[in-house]
């Protein structure tokens, strides 16, 4: 861990809690379960978006990170408010998110099944193209191979607003007590792990580009 990340720890907290006071104060969500549901998406966003800034560019990386995490979060967090909102029960309610997850997870298995497809011809080509020693059809191809791991970042990245929203419903106290939460759970898993293939998929991709250098 980096000597300065403590520090980075502490702005991304306050990132946090000031755009959530603010946004709370100014009456977006007027039940106090709906405002805790800002908050806590603000929070996760904003912690999860300082995280990658950090990574990516230090301190001011994950200052940035943190506020358009945070905002996107809260955003995240108003919706799930929203639609919480209009069940009487939170067992109805539930429903709907346990529809929404499924139809995430139904995307990403699709996705995830097209890019194993481009994967494997993408490397039966890469054994072609070496074993005919074309230098300049490996170098297209690392072209084509950095095109479909950008259409698939891209992908995680949509998913990934999703995922914030799975984690808000997880932590819900009413939606844990209710008596259909498994079967959000298994949902919320299977999201999980379609979001874990898709990324070592992405991985692949990546040795795969970076194999046509060697």
């Amino acid at each position: 861990m980096k000597p300065n990340f403590a520090r980075i720890v502490t702005s991304v907290t306050l990132v946090v809690a000031l755009p959530a006071s603010s946004l709370v104060l100014t009456g977006c969500a007027p039940t106090a379960d709906g405002q805790l549901a800002q908050q806590q998406g603000t929070a996760m966003g904003a912690i999860a978006g300082g995280a990658l800034g950090y990574a990516l560019g230090g301190q001011r990386g994950a200052m940035m990170g943190a506020l358009i995490g945070g905002a996107a979060g809260f955003a995240v967090g108003t919706n799930v408010a929203q639609r919480k909102a209009k069940y009487a029960r939170a067992e109805q309610w539930l429903n709907e998110e346990i529809r929404i997850a499924r139809q995430a997870n139904n995307k990403a298995r699709v996705y995830n099944r097209s890019l194993q497809n481009q994967l494997a011809a993408l490397e039966q080509k890469a054994r072609v193209l070496r074993a005919s020693g074309n230098k300049a059809g490996l170098q297209s191809l690392k072209a084509e191979i950095s095109q479909v791991a950008n259409s698939a970042r891209q992908f995680n990245s949509q998913q990934a607003q999703t995922a914030t929203d799975v984690k808000q419903v997880m932590a819900d106290s009413q939606a844990r007590a209710a008596t259909n939460f498994s079967s959000f759970q298994k949902e919320a898993n299977d999201f999980k792990s379609g979001t874990a293939e898709t990324g070592r998929l992405i991985g692949r991709l990546a040795s795969l580009q970076n194999s046509i250098d060697r």
